[in-house]
């Protein structure tokens, strides 16, 4: 394809970003006039109208729309190949900025990041608890690791990781509290939920269906949460990856193993309005492949623990 076909797709898909002829020229560093021709030049060359424009606003067509939507992830992976090849031939070093909840970057985050500043001495990261899609640009955020992705279109996100999550308590608690063969009756069981979380939600028969948390300790670690499942002080809802060896080794027990908890998904958010820098992008590709092989170990881990622990799941 020739340089200026790509330039024209490109320059589509950065004027429905902006919303703006101005903003777009302005970001892609040209005139007003050489963008609005490179948009007559690609609606001539597919023979359609991509974009409905009037002085004071732009809208993708319905066409626009659908070829916006195959053309924005191509040029997505393509600028991520080029930074990716940019940080094997460069050096790695400066300061990354992140942003990511307390109790997620305490459980999940923190670790990760260690291992990359072992392996890049010259980088500095500084991790924010705060983070809205504004703060974003404001704060200067060059990544964010969340649990509900960004309405921005602005901003790119790849999904890490999806955490399955189990109810689970110990021996202990069971052998106390009684034997729990319904969700109606999680009710009248103690509980131990993130500081958030009022009620908790499971698929029964393809319907949702909510119980209300009955709290009897409550924080914003998950680590903390199992630890007090552990001591039998109520019943937990965690992720699998938290409770798998614990479960094998007996300490905590499966309840309501059939009951179906909805997914969630850890997403990597970062800002899509230019190339990323060299040690952005090496962190990004890092935390990618460290999600891959989490999520292998994770499936590998949870097998693992449903083998051992048929059968057993609440006092007899």
């Amino acid at each position: 394809m020739k340089r200026e076909n790509l330039d024209d797709l490109r320059a589509f898909c950065v004027i429905l970003e902006e919303r703006t002829m101005t903003r777009a020229a302005k970001r892609l560093g040209v005139s007003s006039p050489t963008l609005s021709r490179q948009l007559a030049d690609l609606e001539a060359r597919v023979g359609q109208r991509l974009l409905h424009r009037n002085s004071k606003s732009l809208s993708a067509t319905e066409a626009g729309l659908r070829f916006f939507e195959v053309l924005k992830p191509c040029f997505d992976q393509l600028c991520e190949q080029i930074a990716l090849l940019e940080a094997e031939r460069e050096e790695i070093a400066g300061p990354i900025r992140i942003a990511c909840p307390e109790t997620l970057f305490l459980d999940y985050l923190h670790e990760r990041l260690c291992l990359f500043l072992e392996k890049h001495p010259k980088v500095n990261i500084h991790v924010s608890y705060a983070l809205t899609e504004a703060s974003f640009v404001e704060n200067r955020i060059d990544l964010a690791v969340v649990v509900t992705p960004p309405r921005d279109g602005r901003l790119s996100q790849v999904k890490l990781v999806e955490q399955r999550s189990s109810l689970v308590a110990a021996p202990s608690y069971l052998a106390r509290a009684g034997q729990i063969l319904e969700l109606q009756q999680l009710a009248e069981h103690d509980h131990l939920a993130l500081a958030f979380q009022d009620h908790w939600h499971f698929y029964r028969d393809g319907e949702m269906v909510s119980v209300p948390t009955r709290v009897r300790y409550s924080c914003e670690s998950m680590k903390a949460l199992v630890d007090a499942a552990v001591r039998g002080i109520g019943i937990a809802l965690v992720p699998d990856y938290f409770t798998d060896e614990m479960v094998r080794s007996g300490q905590l027990m499966r309840v309501l193993p059939d009951a179906a908890v909805p997914a969630t998904g850890l997403y990597l958010v970062s800002n899509d309005r230019k190339l990323l820098p060299t040690r952005i992008a090496a962190l990004k590709a890092f935390l990618i492949d460290q999600a891959k092989a989490f999520e292998l170990e994770q499936d590998r881990s949870t097998a693992q623990t449903n083998k051992a622990s048929a059968g057993s799941f609440g006092p007899r």
